[in-house]
């Protein structure tokens, strides 16, 4: 043991012994403490020691006694033995539950198309059955087209008297007769023959009266001329009793064959009457009425009500004055261009006539709160102009005075032109030498007839080539047109032939506020507003416009259903064009329409759509003559469920709509004063006695469409939107 170590060194020569207890293990386990003695004796050098050679091994020693019993310990767990052998199967457990179901897999790619199969022999012909019995009779067909009409065929018998008819309408006046007075101043004298006075072209109009349509500041001159015998005496009046104004003098009435009015002013316009007189009954006479044209002129009365001050709550009521001619449209707006509505609880506006041409306006703001404050104006507009003047609200205090000068005086907007005299600027009128029809009379006469319309033939509703259509069905609402009023302004855009449409069927609260426009210049787009508010400030709901892959041609379109129904520019066809969706939902290609055939006097539209309570109707020319076919179709598919070929000249009418499945007919659309005389039932297949009043603002009226829902017409006239 320490010759192990060759620097271990002792000093001294000792005897050591040594005893050790000591635990004996086997495999972990232990079995007793033995002790066990050692003696050591050992000879050492003081010089350094190497180690020497080892020894042999001893032998073994003796088996010591048996110990005392340890201790029972449980030692810690030992290592994993091998792997056992494989034990036999085990009995074959229960059925587990069916699983989920998986999700379907994808369809297999079809197979190839198997080669054709040879033809089969021929059966047996099969036994001759028995005779069947009679069967019942069937259901009566429908009443088939008309046929050809036949050759005339011989004066028949007369029939029995028929009942006694209403009474005919009062006809028109005959001409009056001639009176002519004989009279013999001597038995030697010959005959003197004395003629009343009369006025020839008072003959075949005595009770038309043809406007003279001037501007204002133009010259005019009248002439009427009379026969008689003696010579008869000319006398100019007015109808109302005012005297006419010369400029420096007025007079109640002026002699002469003519009259001269220069530099004509507003204050002429009237009906101007010439009377013939020379003593011999009747007196003649006939009327001129004379239409004076200018731009609006507006008119505050006093300057103190330009600017009002009132504190929240309040009610205020500004006041506003026009003259124009003819008569325009009033409205007011807020300064950032706004109109305000007359159709809610915060605003009234309310409109009157005062004479021809002057009429005044109001707005009364009711409530007034801090967003109210500011400036507002007053607008008049006709075919000559627009003019506008302003007014201001404020809190109370805000100014001193509402404008620099005197309070009491007015307020104009607009040119107001003196009335001048005749013998400042005009020569001496010249002497009639003979009685020639005044050429300002001979006036275009706008009025229609059925007449016109047809060609002077009757009125027919002809079946349509190769196409056979039932009846309609029951109408949902029998009404029809007693009066069309006043326009109401809503909008303008610089352009001819827009459109602003409105759907009909609510789809909800939402939806029947919004007002869709086309331009002409933007035929791929269609623009979407929320409400007029948003229209009028030009503010679309949504940031991109529907994008309609094929453009539309003309402005008779209609919005219906949440639908948009247009005439394609690409070619003969019609389209639906769902809004949902933003997608073509149905088309369709007419074969009975010539795409150059343009509708009434415009001649800007081949298709008029048109819809109301009963549903969707089209209007075009027949292709090959200028007769008007009115067709209802399907709103989801576009086929045709009824149609009418009717023999009425669509070139001569200014504008069509339906309403209550009547087809009604504007006599013009460019004639400021005009009338509906037209109206036929296309359910009863019936005229109506009808004479409406209509007015084109702007003698331009390029589209009118009805809308059930609101029971408006809505109309663009030179870039102007109206509702009557």
């Amino acid at each position: 043991m320490f010759g192990s170590n060759p620097n271990f060194l002792l000093k001294n020569k000792a005897k050591v012994k040594r005893s050790k207890k000591m635990l004996h293990k086997i495999n972990g386990t232990a079995f007793g403490i033995c002790e066990i003695k050692f003696t050591f004796d050992f000879v050492i050098d003081s010089s350094t020691i190497s180690p020497g050679f080892p020894g042999q091994k001893g032998i073994k020693g003796d088996l010591g006694p048996e110990g005392p019993p340890g201790k029972s310990i449980r030692g810690g767990q030992g290592r994993p033995g091998p792997k056992g052998t494989r034990g036999e199967h085990g009995q074959r457990g229960l059925d587990g539950r069916d699983g989920v179901p998986g999700e379907p897999g994808l369809d297999g790619v079809p197979g190839r198309a198997g080669t054709d199969g040879k033809d089969g022999t021929n059966g047996i012909d099969g036994r001759k059955g028995e005779r069947g019995k009679d069967g019942k009779d069937g259901i009566p067909g429908n009443v088939g087209p008309s046929g050809p009409r036949g050759p005339k065929g011989e004066k028949g018998l007369a029939g029995p008297q028929g009942r006694k008819g209403p009474s005919g309408k009062d006809g028109l006046n005959g001409t009056p007769g001639t009176c002519l007075y004989c009279m013999k101043r001597n038995e030697s004298s010959p005959y003197d023959y004395w003629l009343p006075p009369q006025i020839p072209i008072s003959s075949s109009n005595s009770k038309k009266i043809r406007p003279i349509i001037i501007r204002e500041e133009d010259n005019l001159r009248i002439q009427c001329a009379a026969t008689g015998y003696p010579k008869p005496t000319i006398v100019w009046e007015r109808e109302d009793g005012r005297p006419i104004d010369w400029g420096k003098w007025k007079d109640n009435s002026k002699v002469g064959q003519s009259i001269n009015i220069t530099k004509i002013n507003r204050v002429h316009m009237g009906t101007y009457i010439c009377i013939a007189d020379n003593a011999i009954p009747p007196v003649a006479e006939y009327k001129f009425k004379v239409e004076v044209h200018f731009k609006p002129t507006l008119r505050i009365r006093h300057k103190w009500d330009q600017a009002i001050q009132a504190d929240f709550g309040a009610k205020i009521t500004f006041k506003c004055e026009s003259e124009g001619f003819p008569e325009p449209v009033l409205y007011w707006e807020r300064a950032d261009g706004v109109v305000i509505p007359n159709d809610s609880i915060k605003y009234r506006i309310e409109s009157h006539t005062l004479d021809s041409y002057i009429f005044n306006t109001s707005l009364t703001i009711n409530n007034v709160n801090q967003y109210d404050y500011g400036e507002y104006y007053c607008v008049g507009k006709n075919l000559h102009g627009i003019e506008k003047i302003l007014f201001r609200l404020g809190t109370r205090g805000q100014w001193t005075r509402p404008f620099p000068g005197d309070g009491d005086k007015p307020v104009v907007s607009g040119e107001t032109p003196p009335v001048l005299s005749y013998e400042d600027v005009c020569p001496p009128p010249e002497a009639c030498p003979f009685c020639p029809t005044p050429k300002d009379l001979k006036c275009k006469d706008t009025s229609l007839s059925l007449k016109d319309l047809t060609g002077g033939k009757e009125l027919e509703i002809l079946p349509i080539e190769n196409a056979t259509y039932p009846e309609l069905e029951n109408r949902t609402q029998d009404c029809e047109v007693s009066v069309i009023g006043k326009p109401v302004f809503h909008n303008h855009l610089d352009m001819d032939h827009g459109a602003w449409l409105r759907d009909a069927i609510q789809q909800d609260n939402v939806t029947i506020e919004k007002i869709w426009l086309t331009k002409d210049t933007e035929t791929n787009n269609l623009y979407e507003f929320k409400n007029r508010i948003d229209y009028r400030k030009n503010v679309p709901s949504r940031n991109q416009p529907y994008k309609l892959l094929c453009p539309f041609k003309g402005n008779a379109h209609i919005v219906y259903n949440a639908n948009f129904y247009y005439f394609c520019a690409d070619g003969p066809k019609i389209i639906r064009y769902d809004l949902k969706t933003e997608r073509v939902a149905a088309t369709r290609i007419l074969d009975n329409i010539n795409a150059t055939q343009y509708l009434y006097t415009t001649q800007y539209n081949v298709i008029d759509f048109n819809a109301d309570d009963n549903g969707l109707w089209i209007i075009h020319a027949t292709p090959d003559s200028n007769y008007t076919i009115v067709s209802k179709i399907n709103e989801t598919t576009l086929e045709t469920t009824n149609s009418f070929n009717i023999s009425i000249h669509h070139h001569k009418v200014g504008e069509m709509f339906i309403v209550c499945g009547v087809l009604y007919a504007v006599d013009s659309a460019t004639v400021r004063y005009t009338k509906i005389r037209f109206a036929l039932d296309l359910y009863s297949k019936k005229l109506l006695d009808k004479e409406l009043n209509f007015v084109n603002p702007f003698n331009s009226t390029t589209t009118i469409g009805y809308n059930h829902n609101k029971n408006e017409l809505y109309t663009w006239n030179l870039g102007n939107q109206f509702t009557y």
